[in-house]
């Protein structure tokens, strides 16, 4: 008996990623054999621009969450953004003040609720839903029930134009910030010390890491990449109205 339980335990069961990927492909596989418009480079092209906005904040979002952290108010940060963008449009400003005006509302929005977690000592998750509503009612009370579409040409490009092919440039950025985030958590130093937050944060002050200030840093670039998602939304939409985005945040509390 006692070898049949040793021979058992030598049997290894498939990491949780491969059992996931396994069934990604079967899913494939079967959507294949059912529809010939599945694998279409014009459905794989309008399917990469509805996931890639998601996915450009759910990557720093993920390093958030292993450090034990969690920010709900990425929705919000995107539509204080994007209000920001449609009043810099509205003035006058062409592409690249836009591009630069909504990513750096969103890291102001970020560094907020860094500072209130970091500096502050509040919990993340009582902070981003105060700061939810703040973000969200302040793009309220700028627009009110208005639509901002005076955008300057050239700035559909982000959310809607391709680097080659079916490519659009919203995957071409996700690849980007998906590459990098797995430099950053794989093969840094910062990665680890993510790790080791999330794992133990008294230890880890203890071992010499910074974490409240890594944790300031981790929400500064969730706000950043929420304003850099939502250059890509506003420009595929063509429009900015304080309802940008309405419901991510029920979608980031899953991530």
């Amino acid at each position: 008996m006692s070898g049949i339980l040793h021979r058992r335990s030598l049997v290894r069961l498939p990491m949780w990623e491969t059992l996931l990927a396994a069934l990604l492909l079967a899913s494939c596989l079967v959507q294949v054999i059912l529809t010939p418009w599945f694998l279409n480079w014009y459905t794989i092209a309008d399917v990469s621009t509805q996931f890639a906005e998601k996915g450009i904040v759910a990557l720093p979002l993920a390093l958030l969450i292993i450090a034990g952290e969690i920010d709900i108010s990425v929705a919000s940060i995107m539509a204080a953004a994007s209000v920001a963008m449609g009043l810099a449009a509205a003035a006058g400003f062409g592409t690249p003040v836009l591009v630069l005006v909504g990513i750096g509302t969103g890291a102001i929005c970020g560094a907020l609720n860094g500072a209130l977690v970091a500096g502050l000592q509040v919990p993340s998750i009582v902070a981003t839903i105060g700061t939810m509503s703040l973000f969200r009612g302040a793009a309220y009370a700028v627009l009110g029930d208005r639509v901002i579409k005076a955008y300057p040409a050239g700035f559909d490009v982000f959310g809607q134009g391709f680097v080659a092919g079916p490519v659009s440039v919203e995957l071409a950025i996700f690849s980007f910030v998906a590459a990098a985030c797995a430099i950053v958590l794989h093969r840094s130093t910062a990665g680890r010390r993510i790790y080791a937050i999330g794992a133990a944060p008294t230890v880890a002050l203890w071992s010499g890491i910074a974490v409240q200030r890594m944790r300031f840093l981790l929400f500064l670039l969730v706000g950043a990449a929420s304003g850099l998602a939502s250059v890509l939304l506003t420009s595929r939409l063509g429009s900015t109205r304080p309802t940008i985005a309405q419901g991510w945040s029920s979608t980031s509390s899953a991530w």
